[in-house]
């Protein structure tokens, strides 16, 4: 975790960094503990879920589009 805080080839352009964060982004799609220890867990559920809801919206305009 200290190698993805300080990395000096910023985390999309080094292979631990990418790696790290793609398991991040697996656990936080199946975490379902509240205040989870993981390190950015929370983030990234949060912004799952606010894509969730957008395309949940969406889904209901077009509902609502096809219905009228």
């Amino acid at each position: 975790l200290l190698h993805f805080r300080n990395c000096p080839h910023g985390n999309q352009a080094c292979n631990i960094c990418r790696q790290l964060s793609m398991l991040c982004h697996y656990h936080a799609r199946t975490c379902l503990t509240k205040n989870c220890p993981v390190p950015l867990c929370e983030p990234i559920k949060f912004r799952y879920l606010e894509q969730r809801n957008a395309q949940a919206a969406q889904s209901r305009a077009m509902q609502a589009r096809r219905m009228a």
